[in-house]
């Protein structure tokens, strides 16, 4: 299996909490999840806690991993300022492993700008993994670069090698040496459609594909 190297550990001990606010849909995101009374869920390489802090803040108790040891000592750092104990929730993991969690024990996952750091089979694995965790019915929402462009333009640096079809993996800037695969829409589709169904795939006019789906009940 073709390893994550992630760069954004030496970018979160250098600069702390380095992305800062939330995703500019998690504000939609939160209302969806008022609206199908979802209670338990998975923050998907969680980095410092942009979305899992105001999860908290909201009442939720979000589990949440992420490759980062330093991503994941800051996040827990914030949360003792709120005097927020939940040590066991918030870890270090690889999201091309085996999740720690039992089948269908989520009621929604949220992943931002993190699936699509990988080949296409490490993404597959991934994929397969959030389907096993997430109850039935349960809802995903992630988000994907649309482009090398818009990686370019995000993350600085000049210099991309070709992996495979669609996947690269850039030499310099910010995210040197982290795999990038761009998903087109219809490549999405067919990834996504054998778990999941209801699937609003929608370019956020900026830089990525906002996409909702929920787990197939059979």
């Amino acid at each position: 299996m073709f390893r994550l190297i992630n760069p954004w550990d030496e970018v979160y001990k250098k600069d702390g909490n380095a992305l800062g606010l939330p995703y500019r849909g998690f504000d939609k995101y939160l209302s969806r999840l008022k609206e199908k009374q979802a209670k338990i869920i998975l923050d998907l390489g969680c980095g410092t806690g942009r979305h899992g802090i105001p999860l908290y803040k909201l009442g939720y108790k979000p589990y949440a991993f992420d490759i980062s040891e330093s991503a994941i000592k800051i996040f827990k750092s914030e949360l003792s300022k709120l005097r927020i104990d939940d040590e066991k929730r918030i870890i270090v993991h690889d999201m091309f492993e085996k999740f720690p969690y039992e089948n269908n024990f989520f009621d929604s996952i949220i992943s931002i700008a993190v699936i699509y750091h990988g080949t296409v089979n490490n993404i597959l694995s991934t994929f397969k993994e959030v389907s096993r965790v997430l109850k039935p019915g349960g809802m995903l929402y992630f988000t994907t670069s649309v482009n090398l462009e818009s990686s370019k333009a995000i993350n600085g640096g000049s210099s991309y090698v070709l992996v495979e079809k669609g996947t690269f993996l850039p030499l310099d800037g910010r995210e040197k040496h982290l795999v990038h695969h761009y998903f087109t829409r219809e490549e999405l589709w067919e990834v996504l459609s054998n778990d999941f169904v209801d699937i609003s795939i929608n370019f956020d006019g900026d830089n990525y594909f906002e996409v909702y789906c929920f787990k197939k009940y059979s």
